[in-house]
C-alpha cells in the first residue's frame, strides 16, 4: 500500500495537483452538491458592473463631446487616439490576470509587480513621444490615414494626456486582481461607481462652463477617472490587508511553480500579444474606414458612437473568464458544464439586447436624445450596431475556455486565437472594400463592424476546437 501511495503522490505532483484528502474525492460524484447558478451570478454581478460602468463613461464622454465645440472633429479624434493608445499600452492590462492567477505569495507579488511597473514606464515614454514630438502627427497622418489637419492637431493633444494611461492602468488592474483573487468583487464595483460619479460631475461642470475644448475634457476625464479608481482600490487593499504584499500572502496557495521572473514573463507574453492584438483591432478598422470612405470624419464618428454603445452593453463579458478561474479550473471539473452554460447564456442575452436596439426605435432614440448625437449619426450607427449584434454569444462562450486556459497557464493558445481573429478581419475588410459595388452600397462603418464580428466567430471556433487537448500544468513544483 505504501508503494501504491508513493506512486499516486508522484503522479499528482507531476500533473500539478496537490496530494490531499480533497483530491481523493471524485470530481463527478453524485454526492457532491453542484455549483449553483445563483452562486455564479452573485460572484459575477459585481464584476459585470465594473466594466459596465467603465464603458458607461464612454457614453458620458461622447455626450459631452457632442455638446462642446467642434463635436464631429472631437468625436473622430478621441475615437482614433484612444483606440491607438489602448493598442500601444495594451500589455499592461495583463497585470490584472497576473494578480488573479499567479500571485499567491510575497515573492510572486514582488516579482510580478516589479515587472509590470517597469513595463508601464516604457509605454509611458512611447506615448509621451507621440504627444510631445512630431511623431504623433506623423502617426495619425501616415499610419491611421487622417487627412484633416484639425483632427490631427486635436489627436496629438489627446496623446499628451493619454501618456499617463499605462501608469494608472497598472495601479488599477494589479490591485483589482488581488481583490478578485480574494473574491471581494463588491469592492471592485464600488470603486468603479465612485469613478463614474466623479467623472459625471466633472463633465457636467465643463459642459456648463464651456471653458475647455472637447478633446481636453475627454482625455482628462478618461485618464483621471482611471487614476481615481486605482487609488480607491489601493486604499481598499491597504484597509483590508494593511499592504498589497500582505494581501498577496493571504491568498491560498494555488500554483505549483516557483514565481521566477522568467515564469512570469512566460505567462505574460502570450496574454500581452492577445490583448495588444485585441486593442489593435479597432485602429485597424478605423484606418480602413478612413481610407474607404468619402466622408471619413462622419463614418469614423458613426463607428465610434456605435462601438461605444456596443461596448457599454457587452462590457461584462470581459470578466466572465474569472468564473472559470475561480470555480472550474479544468474542463473535467464538476462545475465546468454549468460555468460554460452560464457564460454562453450571458453572451446570448447581450446579442438579444443589441438586436433589440438595432431593429426598434430604442437604439435611435437613445443615440439621438440621450447621447445627443446628430440624426444622421444616430441613423447610421443603428446599422453598425446590427452588424455587431451576433458576436457577443460567441465571445461569452470563449471566455469560459479562456478562464480554464489562464488557470492552467496555457496562454499561448489565447494569443493564437486572437491572431486568427485579426487575419480574418483583415481579409474580410480587404475583400469588401475591394469590391466597388459593396463599398458604394454598404457604409464603411458597417463593413468594419461586420469584419469584426466574423473575426470573433473564427477566434471562438479555434479556441473551442483547440481545448480538446487535455489540461495540464507542466513544470517544476514549488518547494513546500
Amino acid at each position: 500500500m505504501r508503494i501504491l501511495e508513493a506512486l499516486r503522490t508522484r503522479a499528482l505532483i507531476r500533473t500539478g495537483v496537490q496530494a490531499s484528502p480533497e483530491n481523493d474525492k471524485p470530481r463527478h460524484c453524485s454526492g457532491f452538491e453542484p455549483l449553483a447558478y445563483s452562486k455564479l451570478l452573485s460572484f459575477f454581478l459585481p464584476l459585470a458592473a465594473t466594466p459596465l460602468m467603465a464603458y458607461s463613461t464612454h457614453n458620458i464622454i461622447h455626450a459631452a463631446l457632442a455638446r462642446l465645440p467642434v463635436p464631429h472633429l472631437s468625436l473622430a479624434a478621441f475615437t482614433v487616439v484612444r483606440a491607438a493608445s489602448d493598442a500601444i499600452k495594451a500589455p499592461v492590462l495583463v497585470s490584472g490576470q497576473i494578480s488573479a492567477s499567479l500571485v499567491d505569495s510575497r515573492r510572486s507579488y514582488v516579482v510580478s509587480t516589479s515587472f509590470v511597473w517597469a513595463l508601464a514606464g516604457g509605454f509611458f515614454v512611447v506615448l509621451a513621444g507621440l504627444g510631445y514630438t512630431h511623431l504623433g502627427s506623423l502617426f495619425l497622418y501616415e499610419v491611421i490615414g487622417l487627412r484633416d489637419p484639425a483632427v490631427v492637431e486635436l489627436g496629438q493633444r489627446a496623446f499628451r494626456i493619454f501618456a499617463f494611461l499605462p501608469l494608472v492602468e497598472v495601479l488599477r488592474h494589479s490591485n483589482r486582481g488581488l481583490l478578485i483573487a480574494h473574491q471581494r468583487t463588491g469592492i471592485v464595483s464600488t470603486a468603479m461607481l465612485i469613478r463614474m460619479l466623479i467623472l459625471a460631475v466633472f463633465v457636467v461642470w465643463t459642459v456648463s462652463g464651456q471653458f475647455m475644448d472637447g478633446i481636453d475634457v475627454a482625455a482628462f476625464a478618461w485618464t483621471g477617472g482611471l487614476a481615481i479608481e486605482g487609488v480607491i482600490l489601493l486604499i481598499a487593499v491597504c484597509a483590508a490587508y494593511k499592504t498589497p504584499i500582505r494581501a498577496a500572502q493571504t491568498i491560498p496557495a494555488r500554483n505549483d511553480r516557483d514565481p521566477t521572473l522568467r515564469y512570469v514573463i512566460g505567462f505574460f507574453v502570450p496574454l500581452a500579444v492577445m490583448i495588444t492584438v485585441r486593442e489593435a483591432v479597432q485602429p485597424l478598422i478605423q484606418a480602413g474606414i478612413a481610407r474607404g470612405a468619402g466622408a471619413a470624419v462622419h463614418q469614423l464618428a458613426v463607428y465610434g458612437v456605435a462601438w461605444s454603445l456596443v461596448l457599454n452593453i457587452v462590457a461584462p463579458l470581459r470578466m466572465l473568464h474569472n468564473c472559470a478561474i475561480v470555480y472550474a479550473p479544468s474542463r473535467d471539473h464538476s462545475a465546468w458544464p454549468r460555468v460554460l452554460r452560464f457564460c454562453t447564456a450571458t453572451g446570448a442575452a447581450m446579442t438579444a439586447t443589441l438586436v433589440l436596439l438595432a431593429v426598434t426605435p430604442i437604439g435611435y432614440q437613445g443615440l439621438r436624445y440621450v447621447l445627443g448625437v446628430s440624426p444622421s449619426i444616430a441613423r447610421d450607427a443603428n446599422l453598425v450596431i446590427l452588424a455587431f449584434a451576433p458576436f457577443p454569444v460567441f465571445w461569452g462562450r470563449r471566455e469560459a475556455y479562456w478562464g480554464v486556459m489562464m488557470r492552467r497557464h496555457r496562454t499561448r493558445a489565447i494569443a493564437g486565437g486572437k491572431l486568427i481573429h485579426v487575419l480574418v478581419l483583415l481579409v474580410t475588410m480587404a475583400l469588401l472594400f475591394g469590391i466597388d459595388d459593396v463599398r458604394v452600397a454598404v457604409p464603411p462603418a458597417v463593413i468594419g463592424a461586420a469584419a469584426f464580428t466574423l473575426g470573433e466567430v473564427a477566434e471562438t471556433v479555434f479556441i473551442c476546437r483547440l481545448t480538446a487537448a487535455p489540461d495540464s500544468i507542466p513544470g517544476p513544483v514549488r518547494a513546500q
